[in-house]
């Protein structure tokens, strides 16, 4: 694995977050949101187009409630997914 500039010159930190930050939840939310738009979960959530069987993308319906049943159905979290602070209360990320 290759070390960070900043761990080489400072030494590495603790790693020993337990919760996740506003600024990392808005990255894995802009992560996912961005995938979703590629198409890249259409294999597993398929959104078929209308005039044949092709899949053209990923059926955000479906993606959706299945991402919020591997949430244990978390009240916070909502589609499309909050990505920033103005969404937050008290800059509470969705976990």
């Amino acid at each position: 694995m290759h070390e960070y500039f900043s761990d080489r010159e400072n030494g590495p930190k603790a790693r020993i977050e337990e919760n996740i930050s506003p600024e990392v939840w808005k990255s894995i939310a802009g992560l996912i949101e961005n995938e979703v738009a590629l198409g890249s979960f259409g294999e597993s959530y398929p959104k078929v187009c209308k005039d044949g069987t092709a899949t053209i993308g990923t059926n955000e319906e479906t993606f959706s409630s299945a991402m919020m049943g591997m949430m244990g159905k978390n009240p916070k979290l909502v589609w499309p997914l909050q990505t920033t602070r103005a969404e937050w209360d008290d800059d509470d990320v969705p976990f």
